[in-house]
């Protein structure tokens, strides 16, 4: 056993674990023992005090949740969502200061690295950052890059339901395998704030699998989103006479709304029989029934959209797997604890068993940070997988170099670049992802992700061609290049850094 820091760097929340090498620990960043869950907001409030210096506040500090009550422009949160975004910046303080995603999710880390060393863990210890299925190589390198700026030793990062399966609640259950079994096929639903990520593994005594991974940009965040849309239409005139009468402006308006569906949601899903849930609006009594919430969701068509993504995950799988073969379905993340989607997931998975329980806090929020800490010192054979597809484009579209679901270390086919191509792109090849089973869609696609690029050195070259053949490892996407010298391929160059110009 060694020691790990694993942390689930969510878009609503931070789950932080240590391990000692004996125990696991639930680190708590707000440092007031209050509960065991052991999860703080993802947020950072900047402001001057009343000298007028420049001060931040994180997390669910009293200042922090102030800033929050009062709307203010200075309080941000789901920093995560910006990620993608190029030269994205947040002014504060009046526009004095302005801080970019790196600048702010650095901050947060840094925050969490104080706590870490002020309840003296020990910070020398690899760290696994875990990430959505979604994300793309510029977003997991970002997200390094900041944790390592804050003093964190990056071991690895990897994604999110792949890291819950080794959570101790989830192991115990589905990494055990039946003696009359040679695999079974476990499947991982992780409903979080931001994303939805699915991810299918096959199991047997010794060995986890990683298959094939899906996912969406969709959460509670989209699903509050919703409820703010009903609310809109509901309270239309109530809004229109508190603009009109001076009481907030718009912004302030859709803050107070958000909040309000927040709240109602967060209250409607506490428990698991809950039916209805009442707040106050302005001194307007608002009430959220379960069926309208339910009604709001069948109309929304995400369930149609998640089997869609279920089914073409399922279909990538090689070795062919149907819905009725998987046995178990795990569901974690905060989101998950919606009865509507609970009840839609075990009607779809009618042969399998539905693992965790919606009102164990531990397990919905924790077993993601808890399973990164697991994972390093699992002693099961673990095989993860690529969970997008990585091309290319040589100027007639995106061109799959490495196909989704393929393992770690197997390299992909050979892709042929003429020199002509290379020295008018500066000897640059830009990499893409998708989730998708496109074939030569144009790179400016919404579901193709600008991954990085790799660099050559030109000097190297003198065929009128070369041949790039790509392959993943734990540390990120390396890329071998070759030529051909007495019919036979010689590399040229190899295991080149995919710079994403963090």
């Amino acid at each position: 056993m060694e020691k790990c820091i694993g942390i689930d760097f969510g878009m609503q929340n931070l789950k932080v674990c240590y391990s000692d090498g004996r125990k696991n620990y639930k680190v708590d960043l707000e440092g007031k023992q209050q509960s065991d869950l052991k999860l703080s907001p993802n947020v950072v409030y900047y402001y001057e005090d009343e000298e007028g210096n420049f001060s931040k506040a994180f997390f669910a500090s009293q200042k922090a949740e102030d800033a929050r009550r009062a709307g203010s422009p200075d309080y941000v949160r789901y920093i995560k969502r910006t990620l993608q975004q190029e030269k994205w910046s947040r002014t504060v303080c009046g526009g004095k200061y302005s801080f970019s995603t790196e600048d702010i999710i650095t901050d947060i880390f840094r925050q969490i690295a104080f706590k870490m060393e002020e309840y003296r863990y020990d910070m020398t210890a690899p760290t696994i950052l875990t990430v959505p299925v979604v994300f793309s190589e510029i977003q997991k390198a970002r997200l390094r890059y900041c944790a390592e700026q804050a003093g964190f030793s990056v071991h690895e990062v990897i994604t999110e339901p792949f890291s819950a399966i080794f959570s101790d609640d989830i192991r115990d259950e589905c990494l055990d395998v039946d003696d009359d079994d040679d695999e079974k096929y476990v499947l991982v639903f992780d409903f979080g704030a931001s994303t939805l990520d699915l991810c299918l593994f096959g199991v047997s005594e010794d060995s986890v699998r990683s298959l094939a991974s899906a996912g969406m940009n969709f959460g509670g965040k989209d699903i509050s989103d919703m409820i703010v849309f009903d609310l809109k239409e509901k309270l239309s005139e109530t809004v229109s006479e508190l603009i009109e009468s001076g009481r907030f402006d718009d912004d302030m308006s859709e803050f107070e709304l958000f909040e309000l569906a927040e709240r109602m949601k967060n209250s409607l899903y506490e428990e698991a029989e809950t039916p209805e849930t009442d707040d106050m609006f302005f001194g307007e009594k608002i009430v959220l029934k379960q069926v309208n919430m339910d009604k709001m969701l069948e109309k929304s068509g995400v369930w149609e959209k998640i089997e869609n993504l279920i089914q073409e995950m399922l279909e990538s799988v090689d070795e062919g797997v149907e819905s009725d073969d998987i046995k178990q379905v795990v569901m974690v993340g905060g989101s998950s604890r919606i009865e509507w989607f609970r009840e839609k997931t075990e009607n779809y998975f009618d042969n399998a068993e539905l693992v965790g329980d919606p009102e164990e806090d531990d397990f919905i929020y924790n077993s993601v940070a808890l399973g990164a800490i697991n994972y390093v010192n699992e002693d099961m054979e673990i095989q993860n997988s690529l969970p997008m597809s990585i091309g290319v484009d040589l100027g007639k579209g995106f061109e799959v170099v490495l196909n989704r679901n393929t393992f770690y270390s197997a390299k992909g086919k050979r892709k042929q670049i003429s020199l002509e191509y290379l020295e008018r792109n500066n000897y640059r090849i830009k990499i893409y992802q998708t989730l998708n089973n496109t074939r030569h869609a144009e790179i400016t696609d919404e579901g193709i992700l600008y991954a990085g690029f790799f660099e050559l050195d030109g000097s190297l070259y003198d065929a009128e061609s070369i041949y790039v053949r790509l392959s993943q490892t734990k540390d990120g996407l390396i890329m071998e290049t070759m030529q051909m010298q007495d019919n036979d391929y010689k590399v040229i160059e190899s295991c080149l850094e995919l710079r994403t110009e963090v």
